[in-house]
């Protein structure tokens, strides 16, 4: 087989008549052993296709092809989290025919990440992220079928599910405390996620164009909206004062923007730590950005009366179960004040049964 080889550039390349036809190709390696390999691989495809049989396909193959022509079409957070699961799986599927993987793969995979300290809804985005891989691999006709989806509804049994929905909102008072000791800048961010719902990525991303304030909304252009598709959200009184005075006090084209004039960039913590420290200096529980989203959900809904579908279009769920699932949990806690109400009106009951 090393007759076949050679090197051009630094970089093997292979020369191989099969079947009358000359083919030439590179290796895309300086490795020997490893173009070796790759040539054998190569030899495989091209004996099997002669005789009707599909080449079996590799994961390095379908990472290709999914990093080509699926993750540019997603946001780059979702990029990164994808980036990561496949750097994640590479340790264990690199060198894996499609067809070779099963569950028992699969569980070697997630047991581990798990040894290495993985929380089991990072496992399960990480086969999630497989799962979609092998997706396009089947409609690709490079796989039978995907033993992905199978393997997470079983494990899901085990323990192996999404991390439950968080809770954390602020109430009016910790809202109070937390906005009194923020500067005027952070503090006016800060009071805006509250009464916008806007994701942390949007409000950063928020520009002057974007600002309607005879209609009082702003608009969430479809390039930086989690879903894709642009949506224009209510401007509340507070936030049109916050608004009006961000646009007079910055030359900016950013409403929020960094100390120089500038976005602040989507990788950078320095918007989390400096939330905490508020938080912390103030006496309340940890917060994090999402939590203002979630309170603006929360007002909505309890200060507000808006139905679910009003919330959902308003914060920008993909659905209405999204946002039902995100807020269930304001439902027990209205279960409980009814049952502590109940439980005080009953205190003055005369019992039945005199001890």
């Amino acid at each position: 087989m090393s007759k076949n080889l050679y090197k051009r550039n630094g970089i093997w390349w292979a020369e191989k008549v099969y079947q009358r036809k000359r083919f030439r190709f590179s290796l895309e390696t300086s490795n020997f052993r490893e173009a070796q390999r790759r040539l054998a691989e190569k030899i495989e495809e091209l004996t099997a296709t002669h005789w009707g049989e599909k080449p079996r396909r590799t994961f390095a193959e379908i990472v290709d092809r999914f990093v080509e022509d699926h993750l540019p079409n997603l946001k780059p957070r979702s990029q990164q989290r994808y980036l990561t699961s496949i750097v994640q799986l590479g340790k264990t599927f690199a060198d894996v025919k499609l067809d070779e993987i099963r569950s028992g793969l699969l569980y070697e995979f997630e047991l581990s990440r798990s040894l290495a300290g993985a929380a089991k809804p990072t496992i399960r985005s990480d086969l999630a992220c497989l799962s979609s891989m092998l997706g396009i691999a089947k409609t690709m006709e490079w796989l039978e079928f995907n033993p992905v989806a199978g393997y997470l509804a079983t494990r899901a049994k085990k323990g192996l599910k999404e991390a439950e929905p968080k809770t954390r909102y602020l109430d009016h008072d910790e809202e109070r405390f937390l906005l009194s000791h923020a500067d005027e800048g952070f503090g006016e961010a800060i009071a805006f996620a509250i009464d916008t719902g806007l994701r942390k990525e949007e409000q950063f991303s928020l520009m002057r164009h974007h600002v309607d304030l005879k209609r009082h909304e702003v608009i969430i252009d479809a390039t930086i909206s989690k879903t894709s598709k642009e949506r224009r959200v209510p401007l509340l009184p507070r936030a049109q004062e916050i608004v009006r005075h961000r646009m007079l006090s910055t030359r900016s084209a950013y409403i929020f923007p960094a100390k120089d004039g500038s976005r602040y960039s989507g990788r950078s913590n320095y918007i989390l730590k400096r939330l905490k420290a508020v938080a912390a200096k103030s006496g309340i529980k940890p917060v994090i950005w999402h939590d203002l989203r979630r309170t603006c959900g929360c007002r909505l809904l309890q200060d507000r009366n808006m139905a679910m579908e009003g919330v959902a279009r308003w914060l920008g769920h993909s659905s209405v179960n999204v946002t039902e699932k995100s807020y269930a949990f304001l439902r027990v806690d209205d279960l409980h004040r009814t049952v502590g109400t109940a439980t005080e009106s009953e205190s003055n009951i005369v019992p039945m049964h005199r001890a």
